[in-house]
């Protein structure tokens, strides 16, 4: 048994959080320096990790629009773009099966930051444990602009809200959206309102 791989340990750190009166950040791949209130990693040895997942293999083991804020550092390119998955008998694709999760346990409006090694510079291939390979134009894929993603797995749409070069790292930031609210809702009186221009 996984002790600490349970969606019950989840709920339980996302209970006690909220009822301290914080917001539930989750740092993915948090290593031995972790930035948030539950760390996720893919073992506890050596690490600062709260909960243990395969990050990109299985779901994330907390409930749905439970999370604020995700973070990650040095960690997406650790995992590799795709792999043949001899039980399901077809490619599967744990970013993209990574960032669904992430969709799926933020609140709307909650936002994924992520600081990943990004092409051109060197650090990208000289790590030999780095698997997948980023650009500017990565973080696109999740967020509408390429709508093929749909076709390769991706479910639903992040806002992008910041997508920049910090030194060797891609700087992102995507936003959960809220529900869009129907403009024409009916006023007082049960006359339909006029919308905004």
């Amino acid at each position: 048994m996984k002790l600490f791989n349970t969606r019950k340990k989840g709920d339980q750190l996302v209970k006690a959080i909220r009822a301290r009166g914080e917001k539930v950040t989750v740092d993915l791949g948090c290593g031995f320096r972790k930035k948030g209130n539950i760390g996720i990693d893919v073992t506890t040895e050596g690490t600062e990790a709260d909960l243990v997942c395969h990050l990109g293999f299985e779901p994330l083991p907390l409930g749905d629009s439970t999370v604020d804020k995700i973070v990650c550092r040095d960690f997406l390119e650790h995992l590799p773009k795709g792999y043949y998955s001899e039980s399901a008998k077809r490619l599967k694709y744990p970013i993209i099966d990574l960032m669904n999760e992430i969709w799926r346990v933020l609140r709307p409006g909650g936002t994924f930051t992520s600081r990943t090694p990004c092409h051109p510079h060197i650090e990208v291939h000289r790590d030999p444990t780095h698997l997948s390979v980023w650009t500017l134009e990565s973080m696109d894929y999740f967020c509408g602009k390429y709508p093929v993603a749909k076709i390769y797995g991706v479910k639903e749409w992040f806002e992008l809200v910041e997508n920049q070069m910090e030194g060797f790292y891609l700087y992102a930031v995507l936003r959960k959206p809220k529900p869009v609210k129907d403009k024409a809702q009916p006023t007082e009186a049960g006359a339909p309102a006029t919308p905004a221009t």
